[in-house]
């Protein structure tokens, strides 16, 4: 009987693409949806399964685990990569190791509800408006800003067009920068000390590695210009975090946005506490993610153990479409619009008390599985009379136009 083992499965997403109960007797397949206590006992837990399917990075697959596994023969994982596998052992003790595509869409969509929400002050506005007061702030608009892009490939190149959409000039840098891909999406190539000092928002979009470990030091952050925004979608080990808290400390200018930290779930206080807004990487999350990745790892294992398992036909563009429907059709409304997709506020503000209160882990965990079935944008169709330039700003971040019957009706520009 072949033995599958599921690990790090807090959301349950496996048993979307596989009925256990059903399977019980032909299969095992075995969910681990809390961490191992210590590696000694990811061994024992584990030293029977032929196949891990791995659905997060919270488990390391360190060379002495795989010399414990010795039946282990197929290694999946969510997502294209997994820092946590020591790919070496796993190549010397012939395991086959496999991800899965990436969805390309969620992050861009989380990076654009921070940036818009920042340039709003959306926060603060809402904070105010529980104290009983009304519009304190004033707001920035997005034409003609500069957005400083760490990284132009398929995350960075999505949050460009969206950028280009705005009105904004967009400059990128990497170390491995296309200039083709510069010249198609019309960013300005530029170097690292020109993006870190003309950004005002500033948006990481590389992988970790040593390559891009401490991109980001007390060296660029006294270059940043004063009100700029600084947002990592990315991995945590970019941005040097005692630098950050440092900085921040001493410049209350600089807004910090972070989806990811390093030593993930366990972030640390003096961290949190001089972020404008944190969330529990939640990036790449969305119910159409999930969906294909649970798919995507399903097919994978039917083919290698030639499994005798049933997938379902449904596809991930088979997933009802909501409907918005505009009300003033102007530009400002696209803020709205964008932002009700996600409680930002709300998802921050519960992940500090729970920092503060100690319970790191807890929250990181609790938020991510009420997160992890939101919808994308592409999944609501947006209706009602709009303007050219509010069509021009939905269709960039991604919304369905409804335009039938004339409910989508373009006026002209207001």
């Amino acid at each position: 009987m072949l033995k599958v083992a599921i690990l790090d499965d807090y959301q349950n997403v496996s048993q979307q693409f596989v009925d256990i109960e059903k399977l019980s007797g032909k299969y095992e397949f075995k969910i681990f949806s809390k961490p191992f206590i210590d590696e000694a006992e990811a061994i024992e837990q584990l030293s029977d399964f032929e196949a891990l399917l791995i659905m997060r990075e919270r488990t390391p697959i360190t060379k002495n685990l795989i010399d414990n596994l010795t039946k282990l023969k197929f290694v999946i994982t969510s997502g294209l990569r997994n820092r946590s596998i020591d790919l070496d052992t796993a190549k010397k003790r012939k395991i086959i190791v496999c991800g899965t595509e990436i969805n390309s869409n969620p992050t861009p969509e989380l990076t654009w509800s921070l940036i818009l929400g920042l340039a709003r002050n959306f926060k603060e506005e809402i904070d105010n408006m529980y104290q009983g007061y009304w519009q304190t702030t004033l707001g920035v608009e997005l034409k003609g800003k500069i957005l400083g892009l760490v990284g132009l490939g398929r995350v960075g190149s999505e949050v460009a067009k969206v950028g280009k959409a705005f009105g904004m000039e967009v400059m990128a840098w990497s170390e491995n920068l296309n200039l083709d891909k510069c010249k198609e999406l019309n960013v300005l190539p530029c170097s690292k000390d020109d993006l870190i000092k003309n950004s005002d928002f500033l948006s990481i979009h590389v992988q970790g590695g040593e390559r891009y470990k401490d991109c980001i030091t007390i060296k660029e952050l006294d270059k940043m210009k004063k009100t700029a925004f600084l947002i990592n979608t990315s991995r945590g080990g970019v941005l040097n975090e005692r630098d950050a808290t440092h900085t921040l400390t001493l410049r209350k200018d600089i807004h910090l946005v972070l989806d990811v930290f390093e030593g993930e779930p366990r972030a640390e206080p003096a961290l949190v506490r001089v972020t404008h807004l944190i969330t529990p990487h939640i990036a790449g999350y969305s119910r159409r993610a999930k969906h294909l990745a649970a798919r995507q790892v399903a097919k994978a294992l039917v083919g290698f153990f030639e499994l005798d398992i049933p997938q379902s036909n449904e596809s991930a563009d088979s997933i009802d479409q909501m409907r918005l429907e505009l009300v003033t059709g102007k530009p400002d409304e696209v803020w709205q619009v964008a932002l009700q997709c996600f409680d930002l506020r709300a998802i921050s503000d519960s992940f500090k008390r729970g920092v503060r209160q100690g319970d790191s882990e807890g929250i990181f965990d609790y938020l991510r599985k009420q997160c992890s079935g939101r919808p994308e944008y592409a999944e609501y169709s947006a209706g009602g009379q709009m303007t050219v330039q509010t069509s021009d700003y939905l269709a960039g971040l991604g919304f369905a136009l409804d335009r039938e019957s004339g409910r989508s009706e373009l006026v002209t520009r207001s």
